[in-house]
């Protein structure tokens, strides 16, 4: 009897493929996100130190000329927030996609697999039938032989 041999080999290579590039993108998008979110995290408290001294110079009565920069550079980093709490959605996103393509990519490989489990198994049933054919057939040799020798014997006796 010929060996076991899958006949899905080079799809589950390719779905195994899939999948670690899946893991990879997902690796990747996770450790953007993480510096999505310093670096919202840092522009949030730029911003609060800016309103702060702001806040102070309000407080100092400074000039007015000194306030007037001071809000530009405050909006400046309202708009530096903004774009980077964006940049943290957009990460954050991605970062979903990339999961849900690792998902996906994980349970295709495990249809594959699957098929592989009942092929295999497929195979060790037809194995097993056909020893036990052999093993049959063995015996029937055997008996014969012992028939023949048993009766030569017989003939000889007579």
């Amino acid at each position: 009897m010929k060996g076991f041999k899958f006949t899905l080999e080079g799809l589950l290579t390719l779905r195994e493929r899939e999948e670690q590039d899946a893991l990879t993108e997902y690796g990747a998008s996770l450790r953007r996100l993480d510096e999505a979110r310093q670096t919202a995290s840092a522009a949030q408290r730029e911003l609060e130190l800016a309103q702060a001294e702001l806040q102070e110079l309000f407080l100092k009565s400074a000039p007015a000329g000194r306030l007037s920069q001071m809000q530009d550079y405050c909006q400046m980093m309202e708009k530096k927030k903004r774009e980077c709490d964006y940049a943290l959605k957009v990460a954050q996103n991605k970062s979903h996609q990339s999961f849900l393509k690792l998902v996906s990519s994980r349970q295709a490989k495990g249809v594959v697999e699957k098929c592989l489990q009942n092929q295999k198994k497929q195979y060790a049933q037809q194995r097993r039938k056909f020893e036990q054919k052999q093993s049959d057939e063995l015996v029937n040799q055997g008996q014969l032989v012992a028939g023949i020798l048993n009766g030569g014997k017989d003939k000889f006796l007579n």
